[in-house]
């Protein structure tokens, strides 16, 4: 039997999210019911309107007439009222169900986030190259799943209204600045990975070999190098905000 791995099912989430994105509750159930209420009514008029003309005022058809077109009344009001009350609920629902999604989003942002705050503090707290190779790795991980992030978003336009492409181009920037840490892992990981193995700290590394990205990740600290904490800010800070205003 195949083991599901955390990779896959980050993306079976993923999955299922878009698919979410993609459906949509919809009004056409209570307007229907109250077409087929309308429709009744005027049926209930149409046979009773006759009746009540030819028939005497006291006739017993007289009130069959006039008890029809009671109820036609009230099967009129009736549906109104089930209409509003059922649109009401539908619109709760779909503002539910965007409030559930945007939730989640954010859980998937922030979760990616942390492992960017993680490494900065182990590698200020070990200051050791195999620290710094296995954060790499983590981090490098990070960037399909935010670009995941940012598909998902792309596919529900209307889930963040005007603030949809500010949140995208937000992901966007974490993972353009993630990349440029891979990449210089890339470049520099064989160093890093000789200096540790002679008894080297990793600020000799960074030293040597000019690895600038991960110096500012340590210098910024306990904050963030501005680049990226103002695409965490526009990405993971708007989906905040969208949350706790519905």
């Amino acid at each position: 039997m195949a083991t599901k791995t955390p990779e896959k099912g980050a993306r079976v989430a993923a999955r299922s999210l878009h698919e979410q994105i993609r459906r949509r509750p919809t009004v056409l159930s209570p307007l229907a019911v109250a077409a087929v209420g309308i429709a009744a009514a005027v049926v209930l008029v149409l046979v009773a309107k006759p009746i009540f003309e030819v028939s005497g005022s006291d006739s017993f058809e007289r009130k069959v007439a006039e008890l029809l077109l009671q109820l036609a009344l009230v099967v009129v009001l009736g549906a109104l009222v089930k209409l509003l009350i059922d649109s009401y609920a539908d619109r709760k629902a779909r503002l539910d169900a965007d409030n559930a999604k945007r939730a989640d989003l954010l859980r998937r942002v922030r979760a990616e986030h942390v492992k960017v705050a993680s490494a900065q503090q182990l590698l200020l707290a070990h200051n050791s190259g195999r620290t710094y190779s296995t954060q790499l790795q983590i981090l490098m991980l990070a960037v399909p799943e935010l670009e995941d992030i940012a598909e998902d978003i792309r596919a529900a336009p209307t889930l963040f209204g005007p603030d949809n492409s500010t949140i995208v181009d937000g992901i966007e920037a974490m993972v353009a600045y993630l990349k440029q840490g891979a990449d210089e892992y890339v470049r520099c990981h064989r160093h890093v990975d000789a200096d540790a193995q002679a008894g080297r700290s990793l600020d000799v590394t960074i030293r040597e070999w000019d690895m600038d990205w991960v110096r500012d990740l340590g210098r910024a600290a306990p904050a963030f190098p501005a680049r990226y904490a103002a695409a965490v800010d526009a990405s993971k800070g708007l989906i905040r905000t969208h949350i706790y205003a519905n």
